[in-house]
């Protein structure tokens, strides 16, 4: 019945809207439901207080960070997640 394409085309969308809103921030492109990120390593030792993330890659400069969505990701946890990511100082 198409059920388990139907969750992982809703945990892609949600993917989709992370890089939507994040493209500036986006290091490694894909299709998927994950989203790599790159930031500030500052702003990554803030960011683990509100969100939960995967850090793939830290250098010197900066620090890479995955973040997955799933098929009961909400949208509002997505604009929280963007609104953390473009706000933390």
């Amino acid at each position: 019945d198409d059920y388990y394409l139907a969750l992982a085309n809703k945990s892609i969308s949600m993917a989709n809207k992370l890089r939507e809103e994040l493209k500036d921030y986006i290091i490694y492109p894909n299709k998927t439901n994950q989203v790599f990120i790159k930031l500030n390593n500052d702003i990554v030792n803030k960011l683990s207080d509100y969100i939960e993330f995967e850090v793939w890659e830290i250098t010197k400069e900066y620090t890479v960070i995955r973040l997955v969505t799933a098929f009961n990701t909400t949208i509002e946890e997505i604009e929280e997640c963007i609104s953390k990511i473009k706000n933390i100082k």
